[in-house]
């Protein structure tokens, strides 16, 4: 996939600071963001720090446990120099770990802090329906049966999941000949795929954008 697609790497996660500061963040807070990102790194960062000093504290008296959170990072971090995969929710597995060393805390005080903090994570992640990501249902409803839809079409199996009459055109290797086009964007990064720069060179304008959390469907309308 490194050689066929331009930009895999960036799914798979290199090795730099922001991924490795995402592992400790996301195991405390869990998928949750907002704006501005200030506050989210200076309160999700407070609360890993919080959570992983503690976890640490008691792992240092329980060695197995430290060994079995370190060693699959560390062998994470060098073989991802060689083939990229340092993304946070690859070493999911280790939250148990984790859990583990925060159950051994003894002072019941801080385990209800740790519970509460959770719990408050938790519950604002749920009943946050702009937490979720990528509303592709919407989308699908969004859009009139039948359709056409340009797209990087590696990526259209949510819409036709959702609905099988939509037509999906590769905006890669088809060039729109229509009045009006619905284009959607998503993960052309990854191709090196600028659709707006070839759009524009064949005489289209953007007309409107309809936003479904880190979904963008466009309409292109042809100048005359």
């Amino acid at each position: 996939m490194l050689t066929e697609v331009t930009n895999w790497s960036l799914v798979l996660g290199k090795v730099n600071i922001k991924n490795l500061v995402l592992i400790p963040l996301k195991f405390s807070i869990g998928r949750v963001s907002w704006y501005p990102k200030n506050w989210y790194y200076l309160i999700g960062g407070g609360w890993s720090l919080v959570v992983f000093g503690l976890a640490i504290k008691q792992m240092v008296k329980n060695k197995k446990l430290l060994w079995l959170l370190i060693a699959p990072i560390v062998l994470g971090i060098l073989f991802s120099f060689k083939s990229p995969l340092l993304q946070y929710f690859r070493f999911i597995y280790l939250v148990p770990i984790t859990a583990l060393a925060l159950a051994e805390i003894k002072n019941k005080w801080i385990k209800l802090g740790l519970i509460a903090g959770f719990l408050g994570f938790s519950g604002f992640y749920l009943f946050n329906p702009s937490m979720y990501r990528e509303d592709w249902k919407s989308v699908a409803a969004s859009l009139a049966n039948g359709e056409k839809v340009y797209m990087v079409s590696s990526f259209n199996d949510p819409i036709v999941f959702y609905n099988q009459t939509i037509l999906i055109k590769d905006i890669r290797t088809i060039e729109p000949t229509e009045d009006k086009i619905i284009l959607i964007p998503y993960g052309e990064i990854l191709h090196g795929v600028d659709s707006h720069k070839k759009l524009e060179n064949l005489g289209y304008r953007l007309k409107k954008q309809n936003n479904f959390r880190e979904i963008v469907t466009e309409e292109w309308e042809k100048q005359k």
